[in-house]
């Protein structure tokens, strides 16, 4: 930071009407208030005003935090990471700072600047005081936006006074004024809401154990029944979602199985919906697939479960007439604008749906066509064995010339300078021309939540269970562009997806050695299983052992277990790449045709709907 523009002192913050700057904002809140802030820096920067300058900027910067109420870590952070900078974060502030904003704390008037003070003080000193203030202002500022109805510019701040009060304890009256506050609202709405309010609410007080579970299960239980009548089918499941975690923390299992098939239910009629309107069999066999796990999960019935897996089988197969390629020679420059126009204007659902699917995986023939032409073109490029060295200078791969190789070897060098081209054309291209680029625009536009993507990993028959939580805030972190998080949790996540998938398909993911030891195997054998190219797909196959295993690709797999994997180096076209590719298995449904998940190489089709 420079000289000039360090941060100020109390008496020069005093010394500025800054409260007053604010208050034409078009809502009590800290992103709208950091935007005038910065305004009136730039304005004092203008005219050379240098202490209203720096107590604006100083000001801006505090409001300018991004509240993620769900990290426990993190809970405020940049608005803003890029592969070359951040916006400000809450360790950027020094002593001298953090005695500065504690002082202000007990100055400032309005709710939303009261609390986020509070809330700095109470992450870099752990000052229960700090805390105090900012659970108390931010219950308050939420009772503002509540009146206004406005609730949803408020709910995250809601969500992160409540665990403050948690922390300073669930005896202390401030926890039950949130408790009381909360369970007057749900009383208030539980006939009206027709949106994801009560929501919001209904899993603040599952997370916290608060309230009578059984009580909140069937409020969450009604409005579910209730929204899915008025064909508010997405917001339906989301209550559905809640009355089983209700139901599961009352400990009445009947129950939680239950309404899992209410779910489930939802989901095929909304698959065949899909199919009669027209929207075509590839929106809807997500939508089979996933309530197919519902009901599974939810031991309905085993003949009803075979019969709507063979309608699966058969919509994924009139799927693939839907998904044409078409292909048109472009520049960078309009790449970037068909990525951010496929991705705006939608909901958050629609858009991350959008970004997965707006862009095909690497078509192996065409590449392989590629290859073979720039070989008979080009032959000198191809007349000399390649060796490829890591940043140290060591020798991790070898690659024959396709001109005196044996057939075998030859297949094995054409398919080397595949995954090579895929590296360092495509993929690199597809990162920064798509993929980022719609991520940051789904971010500015929306800026998800675990609590927002939850629709990605309940139920999915692409995640084992107990694994959710992993993907969850994996794919979170890439959105917010933490692809350092990002990588280090999905990377070792796919691995175990894929065995359990192919469990589910019923065929053995272990090997039996000589000691009757059984050991599961390894990533590269899984992905070398013919059985996994015909649930995954070659194009997709071929993406992950490029991204993960190949040499010749990225491997980062191994780059990333061993500790190769360089700091900067987790925003690369890799571990970008390998993101948006999770984020499409997630979105799609597999070919998969369940087995007995306990017995492995079972050769039939499960029947039991509790396997």
């Amino acid at each position: 930071m420079s000289e000039e523009y360090s941060f100020p002192t109390l008496e020069e913050i005093d010394s500025v009407g800054w409260e007053s700057a604010v208050s034409s904002a078009e809502l009590p809140i800290c992103h709208k208030f950091s935007r005038i802030f910065f305004d009136q820096f730039r304005a004092h920067q203008d005219q050379k005003e240098i202490v209203p300058a720096k107590v604006y900027r100083f000001l801006g910067q505090i409001s300018s935090m991004s509240l993620d109420a769900g990290s426990v870590d993190s809970p405020l952070g940049p608005a803003m990471v890029t592969t070359t900078g951040r916006t400000t974060d809450v360790g950027d502030f020094d002593d001298v700072a953090l005695s500065t904003i504690q002082g202000l704390m007990g100055k400032a008037t309005i709710p939303a600047l009261r609390a986020r003070l509070g809330d700095i003080v109470w992450i870099r000193k752990k000052d229960h005081g700090g805390a105090m203030v900012a659970a108390v202002a931010y219950l308050e500022e939420f009772k503002m936006l509540d009146a206004l109805n406005k609730w949803v510019w408020a709910i995250t701040n809601l969500e992160r006074g409540f665990s403050l009060a948690r922390i300073l304890g669930s005896k202390n009256p401030l926890f039950q004024d949130y408790v009381d506050f909360i369970l007057n609202r749900l009383t208030e709405l539980q006939n009206s809401c027709d949106d994801a309010f009560c929501a919001r609410l209904l899993s603040m007080l599952v997370e916290q154990r608060s309230g009578d579970a059984k009580v909140l299960a069937q409020i969450a239980e009604s409005i579910g029944t209730r929204l899915e009548q008025a064909a508010s089918d997405f917001l339906a499941r989301q209550y559905f979602d809640i009355a089983v975690s209700c139901f599961e923390w009352a400990k009445e299992d009947e129950n939680a199985r239950r309404i899992k098939r209410l779910k489930g239910d939802s989901l095929v009629r909304l698959a065949e919906k899909c199919v009669s309107n027209g929207q075509g069999y590839f929106s809807a066999t997500h939508h089979l697939a996933v309530g197919i796990e519902c009901l599974r999960q939810g031991r309905d019935e085993a003949d009803r479960i075979q019969r709507l897996h063979k309608m699966l089988l058969d919509w994924q197969s009139k799927s693939l007439d839907e998904m044409q390629t078409h292909t048109h020679e472009t520049n960078v420059s309009e790449m970037i604008e068909i990525a951010q126009k496929n991705v705006s204007g939608k909901s958050l659902q629609g858009a991350v749906f959008a970004m997965a699917m707006g862009h095909n995986p690497i078509d192996t023939e065409a590449l392989r066509k590629r290859v073979l032409n720039q070989i008979d073109e080009f032959p000198m490029a191809s007349i000399f064995d390649v060796t490829m060295m890591d940043s140290d200078g060591r020798v991790v791969a070898n690659k024959q010339s396709v001109f005196n190789a044996s057939e075998e070897h030859k297949e094995a060098a054409i398919e080397a300078e595949m995954f090579h081209q895929a590296a360092q054309i495509d993929w690199s291209l597809r990162s920064q021309a798509y993929i980022d680029v719609s991520r940051r625009q789904i971010w500015i536009e929306h800026r998800p939540t675990h609590k927002d993507l939850e629709f990605l990993v309940l139920q999915n028959p692409f995640i084992a269970p107990g694994h959710e939580a992993l993907f969850l805030k994996g794919i979170v972190c890439g959105f917010r562009g933490e692809f350092d998080i990002a990588a280090h949790l999905l990377v070792p996540q796919i691995e175990e997806s894929i065995r359990y998938v192919l469990r589910r398909a019923g065929h053995v993911t272990s090997k039996l050695d000589a000691k009757l030891i059984q050991q599961q195997r390894l990533l590269g054998t899984l992905l070398g299983m013919p059985e996994t190219v015909e649930i995954f797909g070659k194009n997709h196959v071929f993406e992950l052992r490029g991204l993960l295993c190949e040499k010749f690709g990225y491997d980062l797999r191994n780059k990333l277990a061993h500790g190769f994997l360089t700091y900067n180096a987790c925003w690369g076209a890799d571990v970008i790449n390998l993101w948006w590719l999770v984020l499409r298995f997630l979105c799609i449904p597999l070919r998969v045709q369940d087995g007995n998940p306990g017995e492995e190489g079972a050769s039939k089709p499960d029947t039991d709907p509790e396997a």
